[in-house]
C-alpha cells in the first residue's frame, strides 16, 4: 500500500497509509481540538492507528501545528532524527531518558520517546500535555512535550542515542 495524502480531513496534508486515512475519520482527530478530551476517546483513535498504520512505519504522533495525525517510516523518520539533533546542539530541545516509558494501547506494547523543548540555558520548557498521554491503556502518561510513539524499543532507544549524542 502506498501512502498517500489524508484526503478527508481537508486541515491536513499529511502523508498517511490507504488503510489508516480510511479508519481515522474526521471525529477521531476532532476530540483532540474540543476543550474536554476524553481517555476512553483517545483510547479508541490510538487503537485505530495501531490496527491501520503500514508495517513499515515505526513511529507515530500527533502534530498540533496541523491538529492531525503523522506516522513515520525510517526513511520519513531520518530528517527528523537529524532536525531533532541540530535543535539539541542547539540548546533547544532534550530527549530525557527517564521519558522513554513502556505503554499498551490496546493490549500491544508501544515504546515512548518525548521531546521536549528547552532555552538557551537548557532549561526545559512548558510544551504543554501531549493528548496522546491520556490514552494507553495502563492510564494516563501526562508530560509536557511531543510524545512519539514507536513499534520497538531497538528504533525508539536508537533515535534517542543519535538525537542526544550518546
Amino acid at each position: 500500500m502506498s501512502k498517500q495524502i489524508i484526503n478527508i480531513r481537508p486541515q491536513s496534508a499529511l502523508p498517511v497509509s490507504e488503510a489508516l486515512n480510511s479508519a481515522l475519520r474526521a471525529e477521531d482527530i476532532a476530540i483532540f481540538h474540543q476543550p474536554t478530551i476524553r481517555s476512553e476517546d483517545v483510547r479508541k483513535t490510538l487503537k485505530k492507528i495501531v490496527n491501520n498504520k503500514e508495517k513499515s512505519d515505526i513511529c507515530f504522533t500527533y502534530i498540533r501545528q496541523v491538529k492531525d495525525i503523522s506516522v513515520f517510516n525510517k526513511e520519513e523518520m531520518k530528517p527528523q532524527m537529524l532536525a531533532w539533533k541540530n535543535l539539541r546542539k542547539e540548546k533547544k530541545l532534550v530527549i530525557q531518558e527517564v521519558n522513554n516509558e513502556t505503554k499498551i494501547i490496546g493490549g500491544k506494547t508501544f515504546y515512548i520517546l518525548v521531546v521536549q523543548p528547552t532555552n538557551e540555558d537548557g532549561v526545559i520548557q512548558d510544551a504543554g500535555i501531549d493528548p496522546l498521554g491520556i490514552g494507553f491503556d495502563e492510564g494516563a502518561y501526562l508530560v509536557s512535550g511531543y510524545i512519539y510513539i514507536y513499534k520497538t524499543k531497538d528504533n525508539r532507544d536508537n533515535i534517542y542515542k543519535y538525537v542526544m549524542g550518546l
